[in-house]
C-alpha cells in the first residue's frame, strides 16, 4: 500500500472511531435520559461525592469533555454551584481512563464479535433494540482501533515518525502535538486510544506516549471553555477550573518525568500496559492533589475570575 492511500485509510478509521464514540455516548445519554444530570446534581454536595459522580458519568459516556460541558450547563442554569462542580471535574479525569483499560484488556480482538452481536440485537423489534445499537457502536470503537493498528504496522520503521514521536528529542513537542490533536478530535478518550494503538504497533515508545497523554490532558479542556463563552460567570469558573486543574497537573509532573518513566517500566515490561499505567497513575496523582487542595484551588479560581471581571 502506498503512503497517501495508507494515510487516507488511517484518517478514515480515526473518523469512524470518533463517530462511533460520539454515537455510543449519545445512545447512553438517550437511554439514561436526564439521569446523568440528576446524578451530578444530587451527588455534588461534597467534593468526594462529586468526584465519584464525575468518575461514574465519564466512564459511562466515555468523555470527560461531555461531563465538563454538562457541568458548565448545570452551573449556568443555577442547578449546582461552582464549588459543588469541582469534585466532579476532578473525577472526570479518572473516568476517562476506562477506555485505556479496555484496550489493555485486548477488547480490540473481540470487537468484531461485539459489532455482529450488537447489529443483530439492534435489528430485533424488542425492548433490547436500543441496547443493541449502543453495543454496536461500542464494538465499532474498538474495531476501528484494531484496524488502525493493522494499517500502521508498515510505518513502525519510519525514522522520521520515530524521531518525531519518540519523546526523547523534545518532550514539549509531544505535549504540544497531544494538545493540538486532542483539541481537533474534541476527545481525550479518542486520542488516548490512538496513543495506545501507536505504542502497541511499535510506532512510539513510552516517553513519546507519556508526552502525548500529558498534552491530551491539556487539549481536552478546550470544549468546555468554548461552551462557557456565552454562559454566566459561575459557569465560566467551571471551565477555567478544568483548564487550570489539568495544566497545573502537567506542570507539576514535568520535573519528575524520568523517575516516573522508570517506575512505569518497573511495574510492567509490556508497552501497552506501560502506557495505560502511565495514563492512570498520572490522573490518580493529579486527582489526589486536587482533592487535597480543592479549597485553595477554588479560591484561586474565584480571584482570577474576579480580577478578570
Amino acid at each position: 500500500m502506498n503512503i497517501p492511500h495508507l494515510i487516507v485509510s488511517v484518517f478514515a478509521l480515526i473518523t469512524l472511531f470518533l463517530f462511533s464514540i460520539q454515537k455510543f455516548s449519545s445512545h447512553i445519554q438517550k437511554i439514561a435520559g436526564d439521569k446523568f444530570k440528576t446524578l451530578l446534581h444530587n451527588s455534588t454536595k461534597t467534593p468526594l461525592r462529586g468526584f465519584l459522580a464525575g468518575t461514574i458519568v465519564t466512564a459511562l459516556i466515555q468523555s470527560s469533555t461531555a461531563t465538563s460541558v454538562i457541568l458548565v450547563s448545570l452551573v449556568d442554569a443555577g442547578l449546582i454551584t461552582f464549588h459543588a462542580s469541582l469534585g466532579a471535574i476532578i473525577g472526570s479525569n479518572i473516568g476517562t481512563t476506562i477506555t485505556a483499560w479496555l484496550i489493555a484488556l485486548k477488547l480490540t480482538y473481540i470487537a468484531p464479535f461485539i459489532v455482529i452481536i450488537g447489529f443483530i440485537v439492534s435489528q430485533t423489534h424488542t425492548r433490547f433494540q436500543k441496547y443493541g445499537k449502543m453495543l454496536f457502536y461500542f464494538g465499532i470503537m474498538f474495531f476501528a482501533l484494531f484496524s488502525i493498528s493493522f494499517f500502521l504496522e508498515p510505518l513502525k520503521d519510519s525514522p522520521f515518525l520515530k524521531q518525531l514521536l519518540s519523546g526523547e528529542s523534545s518532550l514539549f513537542l509531544t505535549i504540544l502535538i497531544g494538545a493540538v490533536v486532542t483539541l481537533v478530535l474534541q476527545s481525550s478518550a479518542v486520542f488516548t486510544g490512538l496513543v495506545i494503538t501507536l505504542a502497541s504497533s511499535g510506532l512510539i515508545g513510552l516517553p513519546g506516549a507519556i508526552g502525548l497523554i500529558l498534552g491530551s490532558n491539556v487539549g481536552t479542556t478546550a470544549t468546555a471553555f468554548i461552551a462557557s463563552i456565552t454562559a454566566n460567570t459561575e459557569a465560566k469558573k467551571v471551565a477555567i477550573a478544568h483548564i487550570l486543574f489539568n495544566v497545573i497537573g502537567v506542570i507539576i509532573f514535568l520535573p519528575f518525568i524520568s523517575p516516573f518513566i522508570a517506575l512505569i517500566k518497573f511495574i510492567s515490561p509490556e508497552i501497552t500496559i506501560q502506557v495505560v499505567n502511565a495514563h492512570f497513575l498520572f490522573n490518580i496523582i493529579s486527582v489526589i492533589l486536587g482533592l487535597v487542595f480543592i479549597k485553595p484551588f477554588a479560591t484561586l479560581i474565584e480571584r482570577l475570575v474576579k480580577n478578570r471581571v
